[in-house]
């Protein structure tokens, strides 16, 4: 439940200013890393599925999420 609460508050946040919050991720691309974060970057799924590059997930209704929130 945390987590889904997490992904809506996201979601939230989003549609506040979708044209640039759906392109906005930034940060270090590892713990201690001085290399910027991109939207390429992969998404580790540790063998469990094939990696895929962050920029895919950033929208929950337009990407392979496919799920929506109710107001």
């Amino acid at each position: 439940l945390h987590h889904a609460q997490i992904d809506r508050l996201w979601w939230r946040w989003q549609r506040q200013d979708p044209a640039v919050r759906m392109l906005s991720y930034n940060g270090s691309t590892r713990t201690n890393s001085s290399i910027a974060a991109q939207l390429t970057d992969p998404m580790e799924m540790d063998g469990l599925a094939p990696d895929i590059p962050v920029s895919s997930v950033m929208s929950v209704d337009r990407s392979i999420l496919c799920y929506k929130y109710l107001d």
